[in-house]
């Protein structure tokens, strides 16, 4: 990662400190990057008439080595019925109609969000204004959820901190991951209890 950075300087320099989700869409939109990582939603912003990239890009499964295979987060909505609520019937009702193919198509078209049903994605209507679903289609079917581990977040944090030291260049590749290894046993220890 920090030889893309600084020895290749295929990512910005500031693309771990700076460029967040907002920030990397807009870089790529004004047609100043060779491709992005981002949620589907940034599809419809790329197509929109002042986009300098409209009608000029693509969707793609995220690249693998020869022996993996593309995987890529599965993010998203969920609906779910509290134990406790006193409206069960009417919030089964609700999930019915949210995940009916009808309002899952209207959804898709007027919104540009992914449909939680597999045939809206080769709709004839959702495949002419939103071409890229087929692509889509098959990235959310090989797509994994994110770890399930109640403490995800304190995880998150030290690989943030350690492998982002080592990209800024204060701290040495092998120091940063052996460092990130010992905090990350910690959290283990910690929480795994």
């Amino acid at each position: 990662m920090k030889d893309l950075i600084t020895k290749y300087q295929i990512s910005p320099p500031n693309t771990f400190t700076e460029m967040k989700e907002e920030e990397v869409r807009m870089f790529f939109q004004q047609g100043n990057a060779l491709f992005e990582r981002n949620w589907p939603y940034a599809w419809e912003l790329h197509q929109s008439e002042d986009s300098p990239v409209k009608n000029k890009i693509g969707i793609s499964s995220l690249p693998h080595f020869n022996s993996g295979k593309s995987v890529s987060t599965l993010g998203g909505w969920h609906i779910g019925i509290s134990k406790y609520s006193d409206a069960k019937l009417q919030a089964m009702e609700f999930i019915g109609f949210v995940t009916s193919a009808r309002i899952q198509k209207k959804l898709t078209l007027e919104l540009g969000w992914n449909p939680a049903r597999k045939d809206i994605y080769l709709d004839k209507d959702i495949l002419q204004k939103l071409p890229y679903f087929r692509e889509l289609r098959d990235v959310f079917e090989n797509a994994y959820p994110r770890p399930n581990l109640p403490f995800y977040t304190q995880i998150s944090e030290v690989i943030q901190k350690y492998i982002n030291s080592v990209l800024a260049g204060t701290v040495e590749i092998s120091k940063g991951l052996k460092e990130t290894d010992v905090k990350l046993q910690k959290v283990v220890e910690t929480y795994d209890k």
